[in-house]
């Protein structure tokens, strides 16, 4: 299983931000380790309430430094972020009410969204920040 790593090219410009961004790969590497090892199951629920936490309190502030920066895409950039979140509560349930087990595509899923939004959404703010 293919871990995330963070590197420089998903750097938006701002400390805080790639160090939150570093935080949600630690998080979906956290839940592919456990597969490797076999436990996925075991840490699922775990992470992906952490996940879900994590990625709410990370939007509420990237969301603050529109305001304050004039970032013209702020509402379609918040609709992603709703739709992110959505997308995580909505695995997290079905994982909490046994009509989903933790799978390869699950962990791809999550690793693929936390890529795609920060190099591909995410950098259309850091010329603004």
């Amino acid at each position: 299983m293919n871990m995330m790593e963070w590197t420089q090219a998903m750097s938006v410009g701002s400390i805080t931000i790639d160090n939150q961004h570093k935080q949600l790969i630690a998080l979906i590497n956290k839940l592919g380790e456990a597969m490797q090892q076999g436990r996925g199951n075991d840490v699922m629920n775990e992470v992906l309430s952490e996940l879900t936490d994590y990625t709410i309190k990370h939007f509420r502030y990237e969301e603050s430094i529109f305001s304050a920066s004039r970032y013209p895409h702020s509402e379609l950039h918040k609709q992603k972020h709703t739709v992110l979140v959505d997308q995580v509560k909505s695995i997290r349930a079905k994982m909490e009410s046994g009509q989903s087990a933790v799978s390869t595509s699950t962990f791809n899923f999550l690793k693929d969204w936390v890529s795609e939004h920060i190099i591909k959404t995410d950098m259309t703010y850091s010329s603004y920040i």
